[in-house]
C-alpha cells in the first residue's frame, strides 16, 4: 500500500504542477469520455 501511496501522492503533485491550459485539455478529454455515465 505504500508504493500505492506515493503513487497517488506523485500523481497529484504533477497534476498540481500542470498548467492551466493543460488541465483544461485533460478536463474536455476527459469529459467527451465520461458522456455517457453523466447522462446517468
Amino acid at each position: 500500500k505504500a508504493v500505492e501511496v506515493l503513487g497517488k501522492v506523485f500523481l497529484e503533485k504533477m497534476l498540481k504542477e500542470l498548467s492551466t491550459e493543460v488541465k483544461v485539455l485533460i478536463k474536455a478529454l476527459f469529459e467527451v469520455e465520461t458522456t455517457d455515465m453523466k447522462e446517468v
